[in-house]
């Protein structure tokens, strides 16, 4: 009977095609349909035959060499191709090999069989083949051109990302294998898109080469556990395969995954300098992208190795450091995507943070530094005199280590840099108004420490001296005449600006100047300033005879005025003095000043 049927079935299919032209070219479709996919499945058996070959040589020679690893890949790699090579000969041997498949006859059919044969016939022998959608040849070249451009998207990503360069034997990383998996589930998406739209055979061969090159970096990489979207039910079986939505779905989950282990590698590397608020907020949003990759997974009944792992690592890492998860088991999808949405932004403020505290460190690394500078220079200077010859070279050095003191904002009040400048500060920093700071903070700890007599009252020392309020104004009047236009210079204890700033006010000095100095200076230093005044001014007390025997010298021999203080170096005192100075010159009978 069953012979009876196929051969009234064959009877049947031959008057259709011998009577209707239509009948003809759908027969004829087929045919094209059939040899086109018998020819990819050929091509992709001498595609495997050929790099079984290749593998079994390559294994030969790294087991001649007992390379275990490299033979170990191999092996595995063996295997897996011998497999595919196997299940497609079982694919072809199992197609059937009838002369004439059955083309469907036209609306118009010829008189109808026997009831019972037709009725046997109408029973379905397999499946039946899935419903496209009717297509013009215009629908469908522009359906494979736009098909076409998303392959072309996926080698560009694939091509960028290392492609089989990547297959070079390394160990597999995590952050790779994931990104793997998200470009073969694009691919995945465009082939279950060809198959839904019905136009898989224009496609077929070039989406198996691109397969075929990113399972062959899988397997070089060792990525060998088992995985969802590796599942060759989820890519072929008419049952269990993805549709091209799910297959973008999973995608996209894998991308973030991979995005989740790169801040994870991150957050390790860097969480020392995170406080507690962001270390939580930042796990948290790791944890969110990896649970909405587990729960699509088993939302499609598979699971992920990596995956797994992904998760233990961020388990780990927030119970390490004591960071609380805010996200349960049972928390809504609509809030864990909330959470996952925060990732990058969580990440930036971490990293913002970090810079943060690493700016920090290396500010107190360049401050602690330039304190031990100037530290060790100190100390290399107790027992060095400082000569006309050594000066300026000692002079620059100073300078350079106190600049990088300012640039690391180093207070002039630091103990230490105050203590390693204290002897010779006065000397080399006088005059110098860029470190007037730090000069002024060691002469205040050197009158602390008795190093310099205390004159903030000396100039109440003499009150028999000070000249009444009516005295002073004749004075004032009297020496405003002598000072009128001209350059005061006083030396000698330290320097009062204030006083200064009155005197050339109140006299009528073009300038004003009050130099530092002790009986222990160089009278040398002072002296391009003193051939510059018009009237010098030595206070006795604080001044070395030099600087008195060799000032007055030098001023007359510039033509200018000098003056000795022996007691008080107030204002008054001071005016009192020129008074009686100016007085001399004139003949006056007042008691003159010490010249």
């Amino acid at each position: 009977m069953l012979q009876e049927l196929e051969q009234f079935a064959q009877t049947a299919v031959m008057e259709s095609l011998l009577t209707f032209p239509d009948a003809v070219d759908s027969y004829l479709a087929g045919v094209r349909s059939r040899r086109l996919h018998r020819r990819l499945q050929r091509q992709r058996q001498k595609h495997l035959q050929d790099a079984i070959v290749k593998i079994e040589r390559e294994l030969a020679e790294a087991q001649a060499d007992e390379d275990t690893e490299i033979a170990s890949e191999l092996d595995s790699l063996l295997r897996e191709f011998r497999m595919r090579l196997s299940s497609l000969q079982e694919e072809l041997t199992a197609e059937p090999q009838a002369a004439m498949p059955h083309a469907e006859p036209p609306a118009e059919e010829p008189a109808a069989p026997p009831a019972e044969p037709a009725a046997a016939a109408a029973e379905p022998e397999s499946p039946a083949e899935p419903e496209f959608p009717a297509l013009s040849d215009e629908e469908r070249q522009a359906l494979v051109q736009q098909m076409t451009q998303k392959l072309d998207e996926i080698e560009d990503r694939w091509e960028k990302s290392g492609g089989e360069n990547e297959s070079n034997g390394q160990s597999l990383t995590r952050q790779r294998g994931f990104r793997l998996r998200a470009l073969f589930c694009a691919l995945g998406a465009v082939h279950a898109e060809a198959r839904e739209q019905g136009v898989l055979n224009d496609l077929q061969e070039r989406i198996n080469g691109m397969r075929d090159s990113i399972l062959m970096a899988r397997f070089f990489q060792g990525d060998m556990d088992e995985s969802l979207p590796f599942n060759e039910t989820c890519w072929s079986s008419r049952d269990g395969c993805l549709t091209s939505d799910e297959w973008t779905a999973l995608a996209d989950r894998y991308e973030a995954a991979a995005d989740v282990e790169e801040k994870r590698q991150w957050y390790i590397a860097h969480q020392e300098k995170l406080d507690m608020s962001t270390r939580n907020s930042l796990i948290n949003t790791l944890i969110a992208g990896q649970t909405r990759l587990y729960r699509l997974l088993e939302k499609y009944q598979g699971h992920d190795r990596l995956q797994s792992d992904l998760y233990q690592d961020l388990r780990e890492a927030a119970s390490r450091v004591g960071v609380v998860a805010s996200l349960t088991h049972n928390i809504g999808d609509a809030k864990l995507e909330c959470y996952d949405a925060k990732r990058q932004e969580e990440w930036e403020k971490a990293v913002r943070e970090w810079n943060r505290a690493v700016e920090t460190e290396e500010k107190v690394a360049r401050k602690t530094a330039a304190i031990e500078a100037v530290q060790a220079w100190g100390e290399r200077m107790r027992d060095q005199p400082i000569t006309d010859e050594n000066l300026l070279d000692v002079q620059v050095e100073l300078f350079s280590l106190l600049d990088d003191c300012i640039a690391a904002s180093v207070p002039p009040s630091n103990v230490t840099v105050r203590t390693a400048l204290l002897e010779h500060a006065p000397t080399l920093l006088d005059g110098e108004s860029r470190y007037a700071k730090f000069l002024e903070a060691v002469l205040d700890q050197r009158r602390r420490l008795g190093l310099d007599p205390d004159t903030t009252d000396e100039e109440d020392e003499e009150e028999g001296e000070e000249p009444s309020e009516s005295e002073l104004r004749e004075y004032i009047a009297r020496v405003a005449e002598f000072a009128a236009g001209k350059r005061l210079l006083i030396l000698g204890g330290v320097p009062r600006p204030r006083n200064c700033d009155e005197l050339k006010e109140m006299l009528g000095f073009s300038e004003a100047l009050w130099l530092a100095s002790k009986k222990s200076d160089r009278v040398t230093k002072f002296k391009a300033d003193i051939m510059k005044a018009d009237v010098l001014i030595v206070v006795k007390n604080f001044a070395g005879h030099d600087i008195s025997e060799k000032g007055r010298e030098w001023i007359r021999e510039a033509g200018g005025h000098f003056l000795l203080l022996r007691s008080g170096y107030g204002v008054k005192q001071i005016v009192h003095h020129l008074y009686q100075y100016v007085a001399q010159r004139e003949g006056r009978s007042e008691p003159a000043a010490a010249i």
